[in-house]
């Protein structure tokens, strides 16, 4: 599996193997890139008017940010609509992170997550662009979405809004020992043509796919070079402009991208990961997916997604028993990943134990899964074995 270029959700570009499972994954980046950004228009008043009186959940699911965020940058788009869409994706499986982050986009904003820190989130809100935060005092069950509007460094306070509405001004020391609890998490939500602030390198590939995603392919490519310019040796930049490029069908330059990385950095452990994946899925270089993905189990022995890349490259080969062995520690360890990603692993998991004629934990597999999601669509052979089980 291909995991995420994105900092904070490991939003990763969901499997390749669409071919093998009949599922359309989506592709969500969330990596940037670094460039010198092009000067912005002025940014329009910020709107602070909420409407009170709407009650968290024990853990926010972000639902009133969509109506927040649409005030704050006057967007025309349809709140309803949107959270429509939310809610969609958290009955998916989403987080509430994750489903912002597909959310927002379908309306016209960029948002990008990530783990920042202090001096991060000052300089958004001196630019004028309030931050989506976290907050928690007890546990994470008790994390809370506030939009953070402004700060006093002179008093050390900050103005925060709530989920049910309310406008407060809180300790700035406070905030920030809550803060620490999600590991400053935070989320900048904008027009992408109004970031008033010099981006880092994933910020701007996340806008790159931003404008992907939309349609603005020229103004992406642009951006993307630009990134490569001021940053040429960052391996974590092109690993994950390499899986832009695979994401649009431009496999060549997306290896060469990845074989870039690796010179840059031998030891990365997402470019292995990604050119292990890009040669199996097309079937050639098989020893050489092989030992890629070894290195990055190597590195990160414990990532499921990378796990998953194992099991795929031995797939491939047809070494059906390794793949079980491999692939079953990918789906143990999958439980914190997100619907369709655990989806993508138990498919190949079940893919494996059927191969290795293991029919009965194969069952087992699907059976975890179509509870898990009863909507997903299973591959023709796979759905015969669980056709024939219900016989």
């Amino acid at each position: 599996m291909l995991p995420t270029t994105c900092e904070y959700c490991a939003r990763k570009i969901r499997g390749p193997s669409a071919r093998l499972v009949g599922l359309f994954l989506a592709i969500i980046s969330l990596a940037g890139c670094c460039a010198p950004a092009p000067p912005k228009p002025e940014l329009p008043p910020a709107d602070l008017s909420f409407p009170a009186g709407t009650k968290t959940p024990e853990r926010d699911d972000g639902r009133w940010l969509i109506g927040r965020m649409f005030q704050q940058w006057h967007s025309p788009g349809d709140v309803r609509s949107a959270e429509t869409t939310l809610e969609r994706r958290l009955a998916g499986g989403d987080t509430p992170e994750e489903a912002l982050l597909w959310t927002f986009p379908n309306a016209g904003l960029w948002a990008y997550a990530q783990y920042g820190s202090w001096t991060t989130l000052q300089a958004r809100i001196a630019g004028g662009c309030p931050v989506v935060a976290q907050e928690t005092r007890v546990s994470p069950r008790t994390r809370r979405f506030v939009v953070v509007t402004g700060i006093n460094t002179n008093a050390d306070t900050i103005t925060l809004i709530k989920g049910d509405g309310a406008v407060v001004t809180s300790d700035a020391a406070l905030f920030r020992a809550n803060w620490a609890q999600t590991r400053r998490w935070m989320m900048t939500v904008c027009p992408p043509d109004l970031a008033p602030w010099t981006m880092n390198s994933r910020e701007m590939v996340s806008l790159t796919r931003f404008y992907d995603r939309t349609g603005r392919r020229e103004e992406a490519d642009r951006l993307a070079a630009a990134a490569v310019e001021r940053d040429p040796r960052s391996a974590e930049l092109l690993s994950a402009l390499a899986m832009r490029a695979r994401a649009l069908g431009r496999i060549d330059q997306a290896e060469e991208g990845l074989r870039r990385a690796l010179a840059e950095n031998n030891n990365h452990a997402r470019s292995a990961n990604n050119l292990a994946f890009l040669l199996a899925e097309q079937g050639r270089s098989l020893d050489e997916a092989a030992s890629l993905a070894q290195r990055a189990v190597l590195i990160e022995p414990g990532n499921p997604r990378i796990l998953d890349t194992q099991g795929f490259v031995f797939m491939r080969q047809g070494n059906w028993n390794d793949a079980v062995r491999v692939l079953a520690r990918a789906w143990r360890r999958s439980r914190s990943l997100s619907a369709s990603a655990r989806a993508e692993i138990g498919l190949h998991l079940a893919q494996a134990y059927l191969k290795n004629n293991e029919p009965r934990f194969a069952q087992e597999t699907l059976s975890a899964l179509l509870r898990e999601n009863p909507g997903l669509l299973l591959p023709p052979e796979l759905a015969a074995l669980m056709e024939n089980a219900l016989q």
